[in-house]
């Protein structure tokens, strides 16, 4: 498991959720806007460590339908391959703590971030949660592997873990809300759809937006 120093434009939101009227998310926000962040516990990020390898599963599932129905088999690849095209301009995506990640991106701070690289971090997140090191884990996997593909599945809201899926997805998928951490605060401020107090102080720290910074 690596520490890392990511700015929001790494990290893809996985819960596109309004929270203004969540009580945690406020609490959060109040304190990274007092710069008190590093007292929270880090964000648990992954990655897609072999999009090729995720690609060929998907295709068990898709190519041998393709003779039956063309058109379906034609958009499911389509949005497999704009994930993986995002992914590849967002690396990371929030396994955990999107409430304390948009909160750092509203605050224009970097995140700090537990990023998962084997299934022995699997254990050790565990163990961390159960001492209260980490706030929660709200994943069942018994490898990365296993969560990674869990990840996917949620992308692209596919009824099972790839190459079980079936060619209809579960529900109606749209792919626009894939977007970074960064661009989900710019975005919610921009609309009008967190309080106003957040989008003035966001406004007035916009020359404190952190660069992106190298692993």
């Amino acid at each position: 498991m690596k520490k890392l120093t990511l700015a929001p434009e790494q990290v893809l939101a996985t819960d596109t959720s309004f929270p203004e009227d969540d009580l945690a998310f406020q609490i959060y926000y109040r304190v990274f806007a007092k710069g008190g962040g590093v007292s929270l516990p880090p964000i648990i990020v992954g990655s897609i460590k072999s999009p090729s390898d995720w690609i060929a599963r998907l295709e068990i599932g898709y190519s041998h339908r393709e003779h039956r129905d063309p058109d379906l088999v034609r958009q499911r690849r389509r949005e497999y391959r704009i994930l993986f095209s995002k992914l590849r301009e967002i690396p990371y995506y929030i396994l955990d703590g999107n409430h304390r990640a948009l909160a750092s991106a509203l605050s224009r701070q970097s995140l700090n971030a537990l990023y998962l690289e084997s299934d022995a971090d699997l254990l050790e997140v565990e163990r961390m949660v159960s001492t209260g090191d980490l706030l929660s884990f709200p994943h069942e996997a018994g490898s990365l592997e296993e969560l990674e593909g869990q990840s996917i599945q949620h992308f692209l809201k596919l009824n099972d873990l790839p190459p079980n899926h079936a060619l209809n997805a579960s529900n109606k998928i749209d792919l626009t809300p894939l977007v970074s951490v960064a661009t989900r605060a710019y975005d919610l401020c921009s609309s009008n759809r967190l309080p106003r107090y957040m989008v003035k102080n966001y406004t007035a720290r916009k020359e404190g937006r952190p660069r992106i910074l190298p692993n």
